[in-house]
């Protein structure tokens, strides 16, 4: 089985021996191709508390579920075994069913990205999806350090969410502060 976690020693060598020459270090190769989830469904946003009383809704905590089901039954059949440990940088693509009572003019304009949705907020939708794929997807959502989502009206409610590994884990960068010490840099 593959470790996509870990960087190997011999990757952990060749980044300490760029610092050391000055050379530009460019982000390690971790064996992950085109992480894509794609969910069919509606996409439900996180509420926010109101009042003294901090809750979440029935119907948050169902699509939150799903959403780890589906997340969970995706990593299994592409064969990673694990949560991902690694900070990512990750992109969601929110699609919102266009009303089928729009005349075709107004459908165009959502087509093509003229006529955006505003009904709910897209960060609030963007919490749900990644709550849902916390602890099956990656460890914890603190790992995404950039993230760029959309919501944009299609012809079905789904979302994609793609990611990308970037720098290096705190156990990564503890092995490398002692190959610098062992090189004496």
């Amino acid at each position: 089985m593959n470790d996509y976690n870990s960087l190997t020693y011999a990757q952990l060598i060749q980044i300490a021996d760029c610092i050391i020459q000055g050379e530009p270090i460019t982000s390690p190769q971790r064996g992950i191709d085109n992480f894509v989830f794609t969910y069919f469904g509606k996409v439900v946003a996180k509420e926010r508390a109101r009042g003294e009383h901090f809750y979440t809704p029935k119907a948050t905590r169902d699509f939150e579920a799903d959403v780890k089901d589906k997340a969970y039954r995706y990593m299994r059949t592409e064969g990673y075994h694990q949560t991902f440990a690694f900070p990512m940088q990750a992109r969601i693509e929110i699609h919102t069913e266009m009303p089928e009572d729009w005349p075709q003019w107004k459908k165009t304009l959502a087509v093509n990205n003229m006529l955006l949705p505003t009904k709910q907020d897209t960060d609030n939708k963007v919490k749900a999806i990644q709550d849902g794929m916390n602890k099956v997807v990656y460890r914890d959502d603190k790992q995404i350090f950039d993230i760029r989502a959309r919501q944009v009206y299609r012809r079905a409610d789904m979302f994609t969410f793609k990611f990308e590994p970037i720098g290096l884990t705190k156990l990564e960068v503890d092995r490398l502060a002692k190959i610098m010490k062992a090189k004496g840099a």
